[in-house]
Parts: structure tokens; C-alpha cells; sequence
């Protein structure tokens, strides 16, 4: 539905989800991000969005440690690497 490319403003982050929740039906949504805002804010903007009842999605991310964020906050994500590249972030 939406994605954000720098998932670190958790206040504007919501105050556009709940406008938009008005139309869309965020059982059946989730709030794609990017993880290009670094650990620390996405780890942050995380917390709120999910708190706040929105469902979250990653659909870009560079780092093996985002994958552990991730996994941490039960966040789904993909990876549009190849295995090759998959299986060098070591965990895979």
C-alpha cells in the first residue's frame, strides 16, 4: 500500500497511518519501510508503529543485523538479494 524509504520519524510516521486509517483497513495492511535510517531509528520508529496497532513490513535492507532487528519485533521482511548474497550476511 505505502512504503517509507527512512523509516525514522515514529510521530509522522503514525499521524499519517491514522489519517489513512480512515480508508484503509490495516487488518489486512501492512506498512511497508526501507531499513536505510539506520538501526537505532528504525529500531524506534518500529516500536511506535507497532504499538500504535500498524502491521510492518521490510522490503529493502542492507545489513545482517537489521535481519536480527527484524526477527526481534516479529517484523516480516524480504530480500530481492541472491543467495549468493543471502548466504555472505552469514546467518543464512
Amino acid at each position: 500500500m505505502l512504503s517509507y524509504a527512512n523509516f525514522d520519524r515514529p510521530a509522522d510516521a503514525i499521524n499519517d497511518l491514522l489519517s489513512l486509517s480512515e480508508t484503509i483497513d490495516f487488518r489486512n495492511t501492512a506498512v511497508a519501510f526501507h531499513g536505510y535510517a539506520g538501526e537505532k531509528a528504525t529500531a524506534a520508529t518500529l516500536d511506535a508503529v507497532i504499538n500504535a496497532g500498524f502491521p510492518c513490513m521490510c522490503t529493502e535492507f542492507t545489513e545482517q543485523k537489521e535481519i536480527d532487528l527484524f526477527e526481534e519485533h516479529a517484523v516480516s521482511w524480504l530480500s530481492l538479494l541472491s543467495l549468493d548474497e543471502l548466504r555472505a550476511l552469514s546467518k543464512i
